[in-house]
Order: structure tokens, then C-alpha cells, then sequence
């Protein structure tokens, strides 16, 4: 049994279609078939459900399918080590990533998962731009993002991993209001100028809408924070955003309140090696180990 008869049978339980891993895997739709006949006078039975509602295990497929999930990421394994003793230089792993979660994520991951893949190397990609087309063009191999970004995205194709929550606050040219409080509502924060990066997500969550916006051209949290300190507006920020905010502005509390969901995406053919990443990534975020990890 080869490890390509293995991928297609995965891709073709996955997407439930021996159409669509075709597509996947770039196979035509009768390479796929015959591909799944002889994995099958392979295995000396049926682990396939031909329906018209599309490709089932069986149950003797349901009970071998933990095995040929461990084989595939032992061969995967094997080639990458195969590799490194061969002296090749394996490809890198690309990540994409917000401004904020690249600086209190991305650290820390990445010089924990060299410790035991010192041979790994990686590829970062800062800001909102073009994150989610990098992951479909298959530029990136995981992005790191809020769960609104990728909520359009086909789950079959795509794993979401949520890992924590960040709370927005408002922030502020001081003296705009009392200094007596440290809440302000939505309704009369959206009296202001709300100023906003073209690709912030932000527009999702808010129950009520500004009456007046300012697009900046940026995703670079600092010059909207600059803009909101000479009095031009107000806007929104993450809590894993507000860091080094210039002196003439404040940080209140918004009610309702609003919350961004951040988490990790890959998709599901990713290579091993980045799959391992990911739950690396998890474990970690599981063990609270990442800055500004405070569920605010």
C-alpha cells in the first residue's frame, strides 16, 4: 500500500466525493476511482460506500481508519527525516499573522517548536492584507487570525482551531470624557469619528454603527492610535493591541461588550510537519504560556 492510495482515501472520506479530492489532488475523477478499487483489493475488502449522497465508510473502513490516519503521518514523518538525513533542505513553514498575535504569539512558538525541529525553518508575514488569499493560494500554511476572517471558508477544507478570547476597549483622546469613568457605551462612542484600518474585522461585532467612519490606509495599530491622539475620532482596539499608546489618549471600557475569537487556521492536506506546528501551538496556548493571554 502506497502512501498516495492513503491520501486519496483520506481526501475522498474528508470531502465525501470522489470528485472533489480529485480537485484536491489534481487527479483525474477515474485515477481517483481506480486509485480507491485497488486500495481496497489491497486490503482484501469494502472500506467505501458508494451513495447518492455521497461517499460513506463503511463499517469495517470506520474501524480501520485510525490506522491509516497513524500510517499517514508516519510516512509523512519518515519523508521529512528522510530529508534531513539526506542532507536536503526541507521547505520552510509560512505563517501569516495579525500585527498583534505575531508579536505575542509567534516568539515563543516558533523558538519552542525549534528546541525539538531544530531543522525547521519559518517564514512570517505580518498584517491583515491578503492573510486569508495567502492561505487559499497556498502562500501560507498557517494563519493566525480572528475567527471572523475565515468564517466564509470551507470547513471541509479548512481546520479552525479557536484558542483564546480578546476583549475590545475604546480608545481615546483624553478629555473627550469625564475622567470620571471608565466606561463608555457603543451608542455614545459611535457619536464620534470611528476610525478603522479598511480590513478590520471590528465592523462584525459592533451593535451599534458609527455615524461617521475614517478608513486609514494601515493595519499598523500605532498610527491609528497616533490619529485618535491629535482628537480626530475614537476607535476600537483589542486588548492584544493596546501596547505603547501615545500619551494623549486613554483606554475605556465599552459596553456591550465586544470580544474577537483568536485562533489558528490550516488547512486540512497541510503537511504533517505543519500540523504538528499547529498543535504545538495549542498545547502551549492550552498551558497559558503566550503574552497578554488574559482572556481580555
Amino acid at each position: 500500500m502506497d502512501n498516495r492510495k492513503i491520501q486519496v482515501f483520506l481526501a475522498t472520506i474528508r470531502l465525501g466525493s470522489f470528485n472533489k479530492a480529485a480537485e484536491e489532488l489534481h487527479m483525474t475523477q477515474s485515477a481517483v476511482t481506480q486509485s480507491m478499487n485497488h486500495f481496497e483489493d489491497e486490503l482484501g475488502f469494502r472500506v467505501l460506500n458508494r451513495t447518492h449522497n455521497g461517499i460513506k465508510l463503511t463499517p469495517a473502513g470506520e474501524r480501520i481508519l485510525p490506522y491509516i490516519e497513524d500510517a499517514d503521518r508516519a510516512l509523512a514523518r519518515i519523508a521529512i527525516e528522510a530529508r534531513e538525513i539526506a542532507g536536503g533542505n526541507s521547505l520552510p513553514i509560512r505563517i501569516g499573522a495579525y500585527n498583534s498575535i505575531a508579536t505575542s504569539w509567534i516568539p515563543a512558538a516558533v523558538m519552542g517548536f525549534k528546541e525539538k525541529n531544530p531543522q525547521v525553518e519559518f517564514m512570517v508575514k505580518v498584517g491583515t492584507h491578503n492573510l486569508l488569499k495567502d492561505l487559499v493560494d497556498n502562500q501560507a500554511d498557517l494563519i493566525m487570525c480572528d475567527s471572523d476572517l475565515v468564517s466564509g471558508l470551507d470547513p471541509k477544507k479548512y481546520a479552525w482551531y479557536p484558542m483564546m478570547e480578546d476583549e475590545y476597549f475604546a480608545v481615546v483622546p483624553k478629555g473627550l470624557f469625564p475622567e470620571d469613568t471608565d466606561e463608555v457605551s457603543q451608542e455614545r462612542l459611535m457619536e464620534e469619528t470611528f476610525i478603522v484600518a479598511p480590513f478590520d474585522t471590528i465592523h462584525n461585532h459592533l451593535e451599534v454603527k458609527p455615524k461617521k467612519v475614517m478608513s486609514v490606509a494601515s493595519d499598523d495599530d500605532a498610527s491609528i492610535a497616533s490619529i485618535v491622539s491629535h482628537g480626530m475620532g475614537v476607535t476600537m482596539e483589542p486588548a492584544l493591541c493596546i501596547k505603547n499608546l501615545p500619551e494623549n489618549t486613554r483606554v475605556m471600557t465599552v459596553r456591550p461588550r465586544e470580544i474577537r475569537i483568536l485562533g489558528i487556521m490550516i488547512p486540512r492536506n497541510a503537511p504533517v510537519i505543519v500540523k504538528e506546528f499547529a498543535a504545538f501551538i495549542r498545547e502551549m496556548n492550552d498551558q497559558g504560556r503566550f503574552s497578554g493571554q488574559s482572556g481580555k
